[in-house]
């Protein structure tokens, strides 16, 4: 029997998501594993249950597409991410397949494009050959700057703080985690960001996935 293929998607609007989740169950090789209205309800399914590809709405509450893709990026490398969005251009297109994005659809897209397209990311890693070509470029343009960020050294405690942080935990799950005070996580936090040159959590985040800072840990 060919293998399936472990679908999860993450949109807001109940009935577009009820609607393609019907069609995929009736697809033979896909297997829904379960739909989710927001990226933070994504990464907490995640944690326990991964998909080989992922259906990623954009626009979302609590948590929306792009952050979750930067955790799923980080955190699970091997997850293909499908974006889904109502603004289809291609500087939207360059912007999320750079961010580690496998392919990128208007949701106006049909179930035989979106069938295709998983498909195409779970054998190939991408979709078309115009997203590739974007990857491709992506990478030379970036190779300078990431080289440069990966040149950034952390302690090991550091690494270990930056890790959970990209799991949401929060200052007081971290020091109970590593067995340390909350003075002390703080400092690390404020060294990571000094470090780093970001300004928040999310510029953290992204440096993190550019660098590859996690991936030995």
């Amino acid at each position: 029997m060919k293998e399936k293929i472990k679908i999860a998607m993450a949109e807001d609007h109940l009935v577009m998501r009820q609607g393609i989740i019907s069609l995929l169950r009736g697809v033979e090789n896909v297997e829904v594993l379960y739909d989710v209205s927001n990226g933070q309800e994504l990464l907490d399914k995640v944690k326990t249950s991964q998909p080989d590809v992922i259906l990623l709405d954009i626009e979302m509450p609590v948590m929306d597409g792009g952050q979750a893709l930067r955790h799923l990026t980080l955190m699970y490398p091997q997850i293909k991410v499908i974006m889904l969005s109502t603004y289809y251009n291609d500087d939207l297109i360059a912007s999320f397949i750079s961010m580690g994005a496998k392919a990128y659809l208007p949701k106006e897209a049909g179930i035989d494009r979106i069938i295709e397209a998983i498909n195409s990311v779970y054998t190939n890693g991408y979709f078309d050959e115009a997203e590739k070509g974007i990857v491709s470029v992506s990478k030379v343009v970036s190779a300078n700057s990431n080289e440069a960020k990966k040149g950034v050294k952390l302690t090991k405690r550091e690494l270990e703080v930056l890790k959970l942080l990209q799991k949401n935990k929060t200052t007081l799950e971290i020091a109970q985690t590593l067995k340390i005070s909350l003075r002390t996580v703080e400092g690390h936090r404020a060294n990571l960001l000094r470090k780093t040159e970001s300004k928040n959590l999310a510029a953290l985040t992204t440096f993190a996935i550019e660098a590859n800072l996690l991936l030995n840990i």
